[in-house]
């Protein structure tokens, strides 16, 4: 089944797909878990693995020179997000990215109370189970309405029952189950009136939705490459620079940083920002 618009009105059609597809062909539908490399990201990756294989953090001017193609694609991200370099950090998986800034706002914020919702990604809810446990923390979940989506009531309800408290908010922006968009901009404007602070898991909404951080003011999010055609074990976090967090994990970001990802995470990236763009400007012509 498909919608389709005609004269202004939206149609449903009932479209048999695979009687267009041959028994030879594979059909992949499955790009809400990860996506296939783009050829021009491959190409890309390939350029840095020959000819920038210096450590970036070596002083000599191979590694110099691989470390300006990670601080480029920085720079890249930041201003597609509207950040500041400096409020970008990459990490190497979504489970870290998470865990970075629920643990950091645990340990170094004293975030006393974190209200999510039974709907988050695993990766967000076993955290949440582990801070109970390790810190003492109060998790409160948001109730749902019967399509799925937060209960934006109940939420100020809970902010309101806890407002003497300090407060982390965290909730996905795109689920990755059942594809409920939440309102970013307003549940941001919703916490920060009870003074607490927003974390969004964005990692489905990122590369497919235009996201400028000082319009939606969230105050962390987290994304990833391979759900928009980029290399595996590659992601970033936003976090507002007036927040610092100790390392999580002093171990891992030791090792050296794989310079071929951080091109291809930006690859797509900038030209996908770039049809936005061009959207936009139709949109503002009409």
């Amino acid at each position: 089944m498909l919608f389709i618009e005609k004269n202004h009105t939206f149609v449903l059609v009932k479209l048999n797909i695979f009687a267009m597809i041959s028994p030879q062909e594979n059909v992949y539908f499955d790009n809400a878990a990860s996506t296939p490399l783009l050829p021009q990201v491959v190409e890309q990756m390939a350029e840095v693995l020959h000819k920038y294989y210096g450590n970036p953090s070596s002083t000599h001017s191979y590694g110099r020179s691989a470390k300006t193609l990670i601080e480029k694609a920085r720079r890249t991200i930041a201003k597609i997000i509207n950040a500041q370099p400096s409020e970008i950090i990459f990490t190497s998986g979504g489970t870290e990215a998470n865990n970075m800034i629920l643990r950091g706002c645990a340990r170094d914020l004293k975030i006393q109370t974190i209200i999510s919702a039974q709907t988050e990604h695993h990766a967000v809810l076993h955290t949440l189970d582990s801070l109970s446990q390790e810190y003492g923390i109060t998790i409160r979940y948001v109730n749902l309405t019967p399509e799925g989506d937060a209960d934006l009531q109940h939420l100020q309800s809970l902010l309101e029952t806890h407002q003497k408290e300090k407060v982390l908010v965290s909730l996905m922006h795109v689920n990755n189950e059942i594809g409920n968009i939440l309102d970013l901009q307003q549940v941001c404007k919703i916490c920060h009136n009870y003074g607490a602070l927003f974390h969004s898991d964005t990692v489905q909404s990122v590369g497919h939705f235009p996201l400028d951080m000082q319009q939606i003011s969230a105050d962390f999010i987290t994304a990833s490459a391979h759900k928009f055609h980029g290399p595996k074990r590659c992601r970033f976090c936003f976090y507002k620079k007036k927040y610092t967090f100790e390392r999580v994990y002093p171990w891992r970001r030791t090792r050296t940083r794989h310079t071929c990802r951080y091109r291809g995470f930006t690859q797509y990236y900038r030209s996908r920002n770039r049809f936005y763009i061009s959207l936009q400007r139709i949109r503002c012509s009409k």
